[in-house]
C-alpha cells in the first residue's frame, strides 16, 4: 500500500519534542540561496515532487534531510548556516561548530574521525555521474571534437572537491583550472575563461541549467564518472546530538525504504535514464 507523505509525517507528528533545541546544519552559501529561491516559501516537509526544473541534487538534499529529521520524530527547528566552502564544512563538522551537514559529503572526507556519525551512502558505486557542461554554441563545436582533444580543453572544478577532481584527472583532462565556488565556475565558462565544467545533471528537456543568468548544456555522448559514498553527518560531541541522530536514522530509514530518495534523486535529474549509454571518459579513450 502507497503511503503519502502527508500521512508519513502526520503519524511522525505524535513522536518526541525536543523542546529549545535547534539542529544547526552547515550548508553552501550558494546553495542556500539557490534552495531558498526554490522553496518561494513553500514548508519543505510538504513538497513530495521534484520533477519542475528548479530541482537539484542540492536542494533536494535539503528538503530530505529536514523530512528525515521530521518522520523521525524531531521537531526542533532546524536552522541552515552558510559556509563559504565545501573545506570550511567539513572542519566545523568535525570541530563541533555545527552539529550536522544539511548536504551530503563525500564519505572518504570524513575518515579518522571518531567523533561523527554519518548516514548509509545515497549513492552505490557508479551511481554518481556528471556532465560536462559549457555554453550552446560552444557544445555545438565541441561535439565534432574527437575526444582526445576535448581533454585539452579547459575545464573548470575546485581541488577542494577532491573526488571531482580526481575524476577528471583519472579521465585524462590535461588543463584543469582551480577555482572555490560553484557560481565562480558557472562564470568563467559562461564568459569563455574556461569552456566546460563538470555538473550533475538536471531534469529538462536538454538537460542544461540556468545559473548566474547563463545557460549550460552537456556534451552529449560523455559522462564522468565520480567515485565515493555520499553521506549526511553529524557530530555525536554536540549537545543534544543523540536525540537528533536517532530521529534522522528512524527517518533515513523510513525514506529508503520507501524508495523516496532514489525517487527524488531520479525526478530532479541526477539519476537519469537518458544518459546511461553515454560513454564514460576514461584515460586513454
Amino acid at each position: 500500500m502507497k503511503i503519502s507523505l502527508f500521512v508519513v509525517l502526520l503519524i511522525a507528528f505524535s513522536q518526541p519534542v525536543f523542546a529549545g533545541l535547534v539542529v544547526k546544519a552547515a550548508v553552501a552559501q550558494d546553495v542556500l540561496e539557490y534552495y531558498n529561491k526554490y522553496l518561494k516559501g513553500r514548508d519543505p516537509l510538504t513538497i513530495d515532487s521534484f520533477k519542475d526544473p528548479g530541482a537539484r541534487r542540492d536542494i533536494v538534499e535539503l528538503i530530505l534531510f529536514q523530512q528525515a529529521l521530521s518522520i523521525g520524530g524531531l521537531k526542533s527547528r532546524v536552522e541552515f548556516v552558510g559556509s563559504p566552502s565545501y573545506t570550511r564544512t567539513v572542519m566545523e563538522l568535525k570541530s563541533g561548530s555545527i552539529l550536522a551537514t544539511g548536504n551530503t559529503i563525500w564519505s572518504q572526507d570524513l575518515e579518522g574521525a571518531d567523533n561523527l556519525w554519518s548516514s548509509p551512502s545515497t549513492v552505490r558505486p557508479g551511481d554518481f555521474v556528471a556532465g560536462l557542461y559549457g555554453k550552446p554554441d560552444s557544445i555545438a563545436k565541441f561535439k565534432k571534437m574527437e575526444i582526445g582533444k576535448i581533454k585539452k580543453l579547459n575545464i573548470v572544478t575546485s581541488s577542494v572537491w577532491k573526488s571531482d577532481y580526481k575524476a577528471l584527472t583519472d579521465a585524462g583532462f590535461k588543463n584543469i583550472l582551480d577555482v572555490q565556488h560553484w557560481p565562480l565556475m558557472v562564470r568563467m565558462v559562461g564568459n569563455g575563461r574556461a569552456d566546460l565544467m563538470l555538473s550533475s545533471f538536471r531534469s529538462t528537456d536538454d538537460l542544461s541549467f540556468t545559473d548566474e543568468d547563463i545557460k549550460l548544456v552537456p556534451l552529449p555522448g560523455y559522462k564522468v564518472a565520480l567515485a565515493g559514498g555520499r553521506v549526511w553527518s553529524f557530530n555525536k560531541d554536540f549537545p543534544q546530538s543523540n536525540q537528533v541522530i536517532q530521529a534522522f536514522r528512524k527517518g533515513y530509514k523510513n525514506l529508503e525504504d520507501r524508495g523516496t530518495i532514489r525517487r527524488a534523486y531520479k525526478e530532479c535529474g541526477f539519476f537519469n535514464e537518458r544518459v546511461k549509454d553515454w560513454k564514460f571518459v576514461r584515460a586513454g579513450s
